[in-house]
């Protein structure tokens, strides 16, 4: 009877777990909870961004760490599996998300998978308490990218 309990409570907090990240569709991951290996991926993805800046166009951010509408994220899949999720603002030539999707395929690290998404363009709205946050924006590119 104990061991019952045991097993089903067991399975109850493993669905709960796949559920909860099925519901949030992926987590991104906290600097807290970097390996070694995760913080390289981040690393890595500057060094691909400047590969990105070199060959397309990609407007400004006032909020990107690289002053480009580019970001990228180490996230979680629902079957816990570890992707980097980068988004690009602004890139609307068809030719020109090629090549990121290209430069991403050639640059990402062999053993992760790439989901890229491209949106029109930042949309920024300021509240009339002066906070600041996304709107609506328009996808115009989603793509898994693997090497």
């Amino acid at each position: 009877m104990r061991r019952n309990l045991v097993v089903g409570s067991l399975v109850i907090t493993v669905v709960f777990a796949y559920v909860s990240v099925w519901f949030y569709k992926s987590l991104a991951l906290s600097e807290a909870v970097l390996t070694r290996e995760d913080q390289q991926y981040y690393e890595g993805c500057h060094s691909i961004f400047e590969k990105i800046s070199s060959s397309v166009s990609i407007p400004a951010s006032p909020i990107s760490s690289t002053g480009k509408a580019m970001f990228c994220e180490l996230r979680i899949s629902f079957l816990m599996k570890k992707y980097l999720y980068v988004t690009i603002y602004g890139v609307t030539d068809l030719e020109q998300q090629n090549v990121v999707s290209k430069i991403l395929q050639q640059n990402s690290p062999d053993n992760l998978l790439v989901k890229l998404v491209i949106f029109e363009k930042e949309n920024w709205k300021k509240s009339s308490s002066g906070d600041v946050s996304r709107g609506d924006e328009k996808k115009i590119l989603e793509r898994w990218i693997d090497r």
